[in-house]
C-alpha cells in the first residue's frame, strides 16, 4: 500500500478489534506522542501547558494539549469521534451444544449488515475479568488474531430463497459455527473428562493455554474467568481496490477511520491552542453510557480543567464554551452508483471527492450555521474540496455523537466525515485521497488563531 497515511490506518485498525484495543492503540500512539497520562481523580490545578491524556474504563480517552493563554480567552478546539462498531458480541452462556457441533451464543450490536457476516473468517477478541491464584480480581485484553468461527450460508439448493427478498432472523440465523463436538473433544480432551460439556469459561481459560496467549499476567495465572466482553470481528486483511489504486476496503472503517485521522491531527499539528480530542465508546447503541456521548467523562474533565485554571472566578465554563468549536467526525453516506435514488439529488457525495459537512434539519447532525461557515473557511484555507450531505426529505437519517455534545456543552458544532459505501457492513469501502484531505482540514482548524464569530 503506497499510501502511508493509508498505511497507517490499516495498521491501526488490525490493532483495533474491540473497543478496547481502540482505547490501548490510541494509549500508545499519544505516548508515543509525549503525551503524559492523567488519570481520571488526579488534582488538574498544576498541570503546567503540555501534552495529557486520560482513560475511562479501558473504553474512552481525552487527549488534550494545553497552552498558557487563559481558556475563557481563546476558547477550546475539540474533535470527536467514537471507537465502537456495529458486531456480534457473545452472550454471557456463549456455548451452545447439539449433538454434532459448538456454536457461540450471540447478540447484535448497533445495526450492521447482517448479511455481509455471512462466510466469513472471524475471530474473537475484547476483555476478560478473572480471578487468579491470590484471589484478586484482574481484567485481561485478549485477541485470538486467528479464525475461531464462521456463519455459514445455506445452500441455495436447501433454500431457494436465498435471493428472494429474504429476512434474516438474528437468533436462528446468526449464530456461529466454531467446532465439531468430536475434535473438540479431540483437542481439549480434560475438558470433556466427567462426561459433562465444558463452560465457555473453562473453554477459553484452556484456549489461551494452547495459544500461549496467557502470559504477561504479572506472574498470576487464570483461576476462574468471571466475566466477558468478547465479539467477533472479521480477520481479512485490508485491500486497496480499484483500477486506479484509489479505493480501501477494510472492517471497522466506521469509525476507526475517523477515529485515527482525528487522532493524528492532534499529534501531528503541533498546535499552539487548547485542544482536545475525545474517543468515546457506545455510540453505536446511543452513547447512554458512562463512556458515550451522554456521559459525563468530557464534561468532567472540562470543568475540573476550567475551574483550576481561570483566574477570574470559577464560573467560566459558559465563557469557554462561547469561544470554543467541536468537531463531531463519523463517517459520510457516499452516492451509491447503483442507488443514486437514495439520495438527495442536489447532495450526493462521491468517495475520493472530499470531505462531508452534515446537515439536518431534526438535529440529528449537530451542524449549526456558524459550524458549517468556519468549515467552508478551514477548507479554503487547507485548499481541500468539500461536499455537503443531506438526507432525502422522505427518507429518516442516522445520528452522530454531535447533538448530545451540542447539548451539553453549549458549543458551536459541526458534524464531517469522510464518504464512505457500505456503511455498517462487514467490509466497509472509502477513498483514499479523502484521508488526507480530511487530516488536512482538521489540521487547520486546530492551528487556527480565533474561534470568534
Amino acid at each position: 500500500m503506497e499510501n502511508n497515511l493509508a498505511k497507517k490506518i490499516v495498521d491501526f485498525i488490525h490493532q483495533s478489534p474491540s473497543p478496547y484495543h481502540t482505547i490501548k492503540s490510541l494509549k500508545s500512539k499519544f505516548e508515543e506522542a509525549y503525551f503524559r497520562e492523567v488519570a481520571e481523580d488526579e488534582d488538574v490545578a498544576f498541570l503546567r501547558p503540555g501534552k495529557y491524556f486520560t482513560i475511562r474504563d479501558q473504553r474512552a480517552l481525552i487527549a488534550f494539549t494545553l497552552s498558557a493563554a487563559p481558556l475563557e480567552e481563546e476558547g477550546i478546539r475539540f474533535i470527536g469521534t467514537h471507537g465502537d462498531s456495529p458486531s456480534l458480541k457473545l452472550k454471557p452462556n456463549a456455548m451452545i451444544f447439539d449433538r454434532s457441533h459448538l456454536q457461540f451464543g450471540v447478540e447484535v450490536y448497533g445495526g450492521p449488515i447482517l448479511s455481509s457476516w455471512f462466510d466469513r473468517p472471524l475471530s474473537l477478541a475484547g476483555k476478560l475479568t478473572y480471578l487468579n491464584n491470590h484471589d484478586q480480581l484482574k481484567n485481561l485484553l485478549i485477541d485470538f488474531k486467528q479464525a475461531v468461527a464462521i456463519i455459514p450460508s445455506v445452500a441455495i439448493h436447501l433454500y431457494r430463497e436465498a435471493n428472494e427478498n429474504r429476512t434474516i432472523n438474528k437468533q436462528k440465523e446468526m449464530t456461529p459455527l466454531v467446532a465439531t463436538i468430536k475434535n473438540l473433544k479431540h483437542k481439549f480432551p480434560t475438558l470433556f473428562a466427567n462426561n459433562n460439556n465444558p463452560s465457555f469459561s473453562e473453554l477459553i481459560k484452556e484456549y489461551l493455554s494452547v495459544l500461549n496467549l496467557n502470559v504477561n499476567l504479572e506472574g498470576n495465572d487464570i483461576k476462574e474467568i468471571l466475566a466477558h466482553d468478547l465479539r467477533l470481528y472479521d480477520i481479512e486483511m485490508p485491500a486497496v481496490v480499484g483500477l486506479s489504486d484509489e479505493f480501501i476496503l477494510a472492517t471497522r472503517l466506521d469509525n476507526l477511520l475517523s477515529t485515527f485521522l482525528a487522532a493524528e491531527a492532534l499529534i501531528t499539528s503541533n498546535t499552539p491552542h487548547t485542544s482536545f480530542f475525545v474517543c468515546y465508546d457506545h455510540e453505536e447503541i446511543g452513547s447512554e453510557s458512562n463512556v458515550g456521548a451522554q456521559g459525563t467523562f468530557l464534561t468532567d474533565t472540562l470543568k475540573r480543567l476550567i475551574n483550576s485554571s481561570s483566574s477570574s472566578n470559577k464560573n467560566n465554563f459558559n465563557k469557554v464554551m462561547m469561544r470554543s468549536l467541536f468537531v463531531s467526525i463519523d463517517n459520510a453516506h457516499a452516492i451509491h452508483p447503483n442507488y443514486k435514488e437514495l439520495h438527495d439529488p442536489e447532495h450526493t457525495p462521491i468517495l475520493n471527492g472530499g470531505p462531508v459537512l452534515k446537515v439536518n434539519s431534526n438535529f440529528r447532525y449537530a451542524t449549526t450555521p456558524e459550524g458549517e461557515a468556519f468549515f467552508k473557511y478551514f477548507a479554503k484555507k487547507a485548499d481541500v474540496p468539500i461536499q455537503t450531505f443531506v438526507s432525502r426529505s422522505d427518507k429518516p437519517c442516522g445520528s452522530t455523537i454531535g447533538p448530545s455534545i451540542n447539548r451539553q456543552l453549549n458549543v458551536n458544532t459541526l458534524d464531517i466525515g469522510v464518504p464512505t459505501l457500505s456503511m455498517h457492513s462487514a467490509r466497509e469501502l472509502a477513498g483514499i485521497d479523502d484521508l488526507n484531505s480530511t487530516l488536512s482540514i482538521l489540521t487547520t482548524f486546530l492551528k487556527e488563531k480565533s474561534l470568534k464569530i
